[in-house]
């Protein structure tokens, strides 16, 4: 029987292809950082292909796309492995659940929204007070045309005794 010893070369990850790639280039993981507006943790996560449970896979995505183009890798080369090693996981939306659409109501509501419809009158009685008096404060119009004329007529009287002084 032949037995074939295989080499156990551990499969290059999408860290290993950054960091390789990125050691090409000449560049450390802190300039790398500077240049994509990324903490140096995160450079460092995503070289060691730790993934950080509250990092959405989605931005981790568009992170490793960012750092591809940056040391000039193809994103075709990188796209299966990031599959792989990245699955998209879709997340659970649950519907807005709208209190409008409810059958029941609860104690705080009832007593919130009459609380609301009592203030809503107060101000609407209040406006309204305000607005009687202030029509029943203004004299008449005919009342100010008439003083305004006779005003009118007073000063272009002034006005012509002047003008017959001199």
């Amino acid at each position: 029987m032949k037995t074939e010893v295989l080499q156990d070369t551990p499969p290059i990850t999408t860290g290993g292809r950054l960091r390789r790639a990125r050691e090409g280039m000449g560049l450390s993981q802190q300039v790398i950082a500077e240049r994509l507006c990324l903490k140096l943790s995160t450079i460092r996560d995503i070289e060691d292909d730790q993934v950080n449970p509250n990092l959405s896979t989605t931005f981790l995505r568009g992170y490793i796309r960012s750092y591809a183009r940056l040391v000039h890798l193809s994103e075709e080369e990188l796209t299966p492995i990031i599959t792989k090693q990245y699955p998209i996981q879709l997340s659970k939306i649950e519907p807005r659940k709208c209190f409008l659409f409810r059958k029941t109501t609860r104690k705080h509501e009832n007593w919130l929204m009459n609380f609301i419809w009592i203030v809503l009158f107060i101000v609407i009685c209040f406006m309204a007070s305000w607005w009687l008096k202030n029509y029943q404060e203004q004299p008449d119009t005919a009342n100010i045309t008439t003083q305004s004329s006779c005003y009118f007529v007073e000063i272009k009287s002034c006005q012509q005794s002047q003008e017959q002084m001199i």
